[in-house]
């Protein structure tokens, strides 16, 4: 829904799915969500089939998709059902899934339950793994006949789970063993108690989340105002009275600049990779040709993840708020408008019965509407040249 910024794309697996046989059902969903525009989670998105991993508190704005499940009946003794879940967020790359199979007749009882949970950090590199398996029998047998029978049974248990994070490589282990009655258990750490990943140096997050050129991070464009645009050659017709360039960056930013002049300014943005809780970064545009007063700015604030500029030191699963909200992100710059004079058109004699081609043109001050610019301008140049009542020239910069 492009007016409410989002766009939405649901799926669903239905009951009457199946895979080579009716008896193997198959279950859930997936989703693509992507806010944009006006929209309040603007700079958020997901992806995801089968939902979220078990430790997330899933905002109430992401879908609710439910897991890819598969139900296998291969006899009236015998069921395998199987789970699986990706997800992809601002905050983190996760995955799992769960395989179990069970057997139950009058003698025998037998489970088994495999299940694993990844989430995954990117820069800098963190894992957090947790993996286990159950295995439970039981086995019911009757000795004597009528009422002199005795049941006797005899069970077996064993659970392992196995808990790994890093870097650096670190975790725990524990196995429990019971049978007839007799229990076991062992545990065993490893590594770092600490399961926050370390951070990158600075240099180390230029070159990964950084492109070389700052400015490659700068788009410019005529957001309104722009009437017709000339094919054979890069000029444009412009309105001067709606015209409105507007500087936009993917980085946020905490102080604008327009002609050395502070227009907005924030407190410090965290790089979460880094561990710097706060930096500064400015935004600079240049206008050559006019001054402050003659125009009007309008700061322009989106939304970025927390996993690249939030402050905080580790991946708050419970925390539903995956972005840092309302940062400065470029400027808006319009002309201010010259007052109008208006017309008492009887007064003057105007006669509108009277207008015909032959006698009446309608003109146009073309000084005042044309406008030249590199023709990659919505390719982010790093400058942007209007030609009006002053010859106008625009660049923008941006700096760490």
């Amino acid at each position: 829904v492009p007016a409410d910024g989002i766009f939405a794309l649901d799926g669903l697996i239905t009951s009457r799915s199946y895979i080579l046989s009716k008896d193997v059902k198959l279950t859930g969903g997936f989703a693509l969500y992507f806010w944009f525009g006006n929209s309040p989670h603007k700079g958020d998105f997901v992806i995801t089939f089968g939902g979220y991993h078990k430790r997330f508190a899933v905002p109430e704005h992401y879908p609710n998709t439910p897991r890819v499940q598969l139900s296998w009946s291969v006899s009236n003794k015998l069921q395998i059902k199987a789970e699986a879940y990706f997800a992809l967020t601002p905050v983190a790359l996760m995955a799992g899934g769960m395989l179990s199979a069970v057997f139950d007749s009058s003698v025998l009882y037998a489970s088994f339950k495999f299940y694993a949970d990844f989430l995954i950090q990117w820069k800098p590199v963190y894992y957090d793994i947790h993996v286990g398996i159950e295995i439970h029998i039981k086995i019911t047998v009757k000795v004597g006949k009528g009422w002199l029978s005795v049941s006797k049974t005899v069970s077996f248990d064993l659970e392992v789970e196995l808990h790994i994070w890093g870097p650096e490589f670190s975790g725990y282990g524990k196995i429990k063993f019971k049978v007839c009655g007799f229990k076991f258990s062992v545990g065993l750490s490893f590594g770092s108690n600490s399961s926050s990943p370390p951070p990158l140096r600075w240099s180390e997050f230029k070159t990964n989340f950084l492109p070389a050129n700052l400015s490659d991070k700068l788009s410019i464009l005529i957001s309104k105002g722009l009437m017709k645009k000339d094919k054979t050659k890069p000029i444009s017709y412009i309105n001067p009275n709606a015209l409105e360039l507007r500087f936009e960056t993917g980085i946020p930013v905490t102080k604008v600049l327009v002609n050395a002049v502070e227009k907005a300014t924030v407190k410090g943005i965290g790089v979460f990779p880094t561990n710097y809780k706060a930096i500064n970064s400015q935004l600079e545009v240049t206008l050559s040709g006019i001054s402050n007063e003659k125009i009007n700015i309008e700061v322009i604030k989106n939304n970025f993840p927390k996993a690249l500029w939030g402050s905080d030191r580790s991946i708050n699963l419970s925390d539903k708020d995956t972005l840092v909200k309302d940062v400065i992100a470029g400027i808006k710059i319009s002309l201010k408008l010259n007052k109008t004079t208006e017309v008492d058109f009887d007064a003057t004699g105007f006669d509108e019965e009277n207008l015909s081609s032959n006698n009446y043109k309608e003109s146009f001050d073309y000084d005042a509407m044309l406008s030249g610019y590199d023709n990659k301008l919505e390719e982010n140049v790093n400058h942007i040249d209007i030609y009006n009542e002053e010859f106008l020239r625009a660049k923008p910069t941006l700096v760490f």
